[in-house]
């Protein structure tokens, strides 16, 4: 009698056999988790941009005494809202203009121009901060004595909507 030492073909055959379907399991699990993860990153991306241009443009409004949505001519900036205000405390004038800037995909950046004046209007400090880069759209309206803000982010394939109302300053 002939004692063979190893394994058959059948046997090899049927452990490749598993570990392939193994292997694919474990690949289509790995593609659904980076998938997913993702997704998740880009509606993180677009609520946090969302909320930003919300935020900032709700602080400063809530100390507007002048707040305007048209854009300045004289200045090469694309403004979408200019807010100005005087300190109570200094009196020091305070000009913040939100500017649109192109991007990719059809949205928009926006920059964030902070300038505060003396009482001679002298300039005594300036900013530029970006605020967001995935803004689909935003509009600004006055339907009663608050303003509306409504913002659209997208970013990938996900897209969120946020709406803000800021009443006006009273004086």
């Amino acid at each position: 009698m002939i004692k063979e030492n190893g394994y058959s073909v059948l046997s090899l055959v049927v452990v490749i056999a598993i570990s392939s379907v193994i292997a694919l399991g474990a690949g289509m699990t790995t593609g659904q988790i980076l998938e997913q993860s993702r997704l998740n990153e880009d509606y993180a991306t677009v609520v946090r941009q969302a909320q930003n241009f919300g935020f900032n443009v709700s602080q400063d409004m809530v100390m507007a005494r002048t707040v305007s949505t048209t854009d300045n001519i004289v200045t090469p900036d694309v403004e979408f809202i200019t807010i100005i205000w005087k300190d109570w405390e200094n009196g020091y004038k305070h000009d913040v203009r939100y500017i649109w800037l192109d991007s990719v995909d059809s949205l928009k950046k926006v920059i964030k121009k902070h300038t505060i004046y003396d009482e001679n209007g002298l300039t005594i400090d300036s900013s530029n901060s970006l605020l967001a880069d995935n803004i689909y759209s935003a509009n600004l309206t006055q339907p009663n004595d608050a303003w509306r803000l409504t913002v659209e982010a997208r970013s990938g394939e996900k897209s969120v909507i946020r709406e803000y109302e800021v009443n006006k300053r009273v004086d």
